[in-house]
């Protein structure tokens, strides 16, 4: 016998018997009645590990009789086995991770430390060009929606606010201008205004935005020592203290629940004059949910972390604004929007469709 036919005949596959495969198709429809079975009771943590083992006797039986590993050689075996091996590790370290991992803590907003452990608020007071780099940028996202963008009180939602915010540039203070009255205004709020408090913001970072707020005005005093007394930085016999601050915790759920709610708009209900007019539709669409029904306002309740606050507009019935009265004034303002006031540009209606909303307006405000 030549090499050659050696060699083919240590190659030829394994016949495996019919009644084999009688045997396997047999055990895969018990098998799978038996899944089917175990599908109807609750085993509770179980279930998983019940189903994962029905699952691989049956693919057992597959791989060995009909895919005949079982007759393979012992290098396509081991390579076979090692995959299944490296899945299972996989599935182990990830499973190790889902099921054991810790629920997380609430988020806490860390204050700058002193190398004590408490908060030195005796530096933190004293204006640094650090602090001011970090005061303006909060001020940006903190601020800018009422105060505006050069602290004058002109931001997108102060025409809505009663009273107006504060315009940093006269030079006036209600609480008083030294670092620790503004510190102290930022972190508990202004009652009987929108100016909420800023708490959870660190009290560094509160600091750096009072220096910045401070450096808007022309009036900006410094601390006396009865200012430092009242914030609890110096004793009754003029000594410094350091006081403690404890963080102030925001929890992670509550943090991205408020981002992910939607604005809500809160308008007073009832009956539309004249919807058959032909802007009624174009009023509806584009200006019901700022302007409310019928042009008598709408309170638009825009969430934020920190704070949330609302944009309230004006009613206009009887209003005797100059656009009412005048068209060229009225597409003015809706194409190039109301700077200041939260009015956006609208600059995508035609003039026939510009002509009939100042027409209906026009009406509803009579």
């Amino acid at each position: 016998m030549t090499s050659s036919h050696k060699h083919d005949e240590s190659h030829q596959h394994h016949l495996t018997p019919l009644t084999t495969y009688y045997k396997v198709f047999a055990g895969l429809i018990t098998l799978t009645i038996l899944t089917v079975a175990t599908s109807l009771f609750d085993f509770g943590v179980m279930n998983i590990v019940v189903a994962m083992i029905i699952a691989v006797m049956k693919a057992s039986l597959v791989v060995a009789l009909f895919m005949q590993l079982k007759f393979d050689d012992i290098g396509n075996k081991v390579t076979f086995l090692a995959a299944f091996i490296f899945l299972s590790i996989f599935i182990l370290l990830t499973g190790s991770d889902l099921f054991f991992r810790r629920s997380p803590e609430p988020l806490r907003i860390e204050n700058t430390v002193a190398a004590g452990g408490e908060t030195d608020q005796n530096k933190l007071r004293v204006v640094t060009p650090d602090l001011l780099k970090r005061g303006k940028e909060i001020f940006s996202v903190q601020c800018v929606t009422c105060h505006g963008a050069e602290g004058k009180g002109d931001g997108v939602v102060s025409a809505g606010l009663v009273p107006p915010p504060r315009n940093f540039t006269t030079g006036f203070w209600r609480y008083g201008g030294s670092p620790t009255k503004v510190f102290h205004t930022i972190s508990v709020g202004s009652p009987g205004t929108a100016m909420a408090s800023f708490s959870s913001l660190s009290i560094a970072d509160r600091y750096a935005l009072a220096h910045y707020v401070r450096s808007l005005s022309p009036n900006h005093p410094d601390d006396t020592p009865a200012d430092l007394k009242a914030a609890g930085l110096m004793s009754a016999d003029g000594k410094p203290l350091i006081p403690k601050a404890e963080p102030n915790p925001l929890p992670i759920d509550v943090a991205m629940d408020k981002l992910e709610t939607p604005d809500e708009v809160i308008m007073p209900s009832g009956p539309i004059k004249n919807p058959g007019h032909p802007g009624a539709g174009i009023y509806m669409s584009q200006c019901l949910n700022c302007h409310g029904v019928n042009g008598v306002g709408a309170q638009l309740m825009a969430t934020g972390v920190n704070p949330s606050y609302s944009i309230n507009t004006a009613s206009w019935i009887g209003i005797k604004s100059a656009w009412v009265s005048n068209q060229s004034e009225f597409e003015k303002i809706v194409e190039g929007g109301y700077p200041g006031h939260g009015m956006p540009a609208m600059d995508h209606f035609t003039k026939q469709e510009l002509a009939q909303l100042y027409s209906y307006i026009r009406e509803i405000v009579k």
